[in-house]
């Protein structure tokens, strides 16, 4: 089986720590920053050798958001938002 996806039901998945989600559950989630301005959906997940990264778009603008505790300050699967605080360009 190995490069072939396996398929499983969501009732069959392994339960996960508190602050722990699963992929499906992260795409398509809103993203605004502190300040509740909006800055698009979840689109993509990018596998990394240190920390997950979001690929985020609004139209045809697209930012990545790595996925750490200093940008990440909430997920709300509820509410289908998660809450950044953008590093700061150098």
């Amino acid at each position: 089986l190995k490069g072939k996806d396996v398929y499983i039901k969501k009732s069959q998945l392994p339960p996960l720590e508190k602050g722990e989600y699963y992929w499906h559950e992260l795409l398509g989630l809103e993203v605004f920053d502190i300040e509740e301005n909006y800055i698009g959906k979840v689109t993509d997940i990018i596998e990394t050798g240190s920390n997950d990264v979001f690929q985020v778009t609004q139209g045809t603008k697209e930012i990545l958001i790595p996925y750490i505790e200093q940008v990440v300050k909430k997920v709300d699967l509820a509410s289908n938002k998660m809450i950044v605080q953008l590093l700061e360009e150098v």
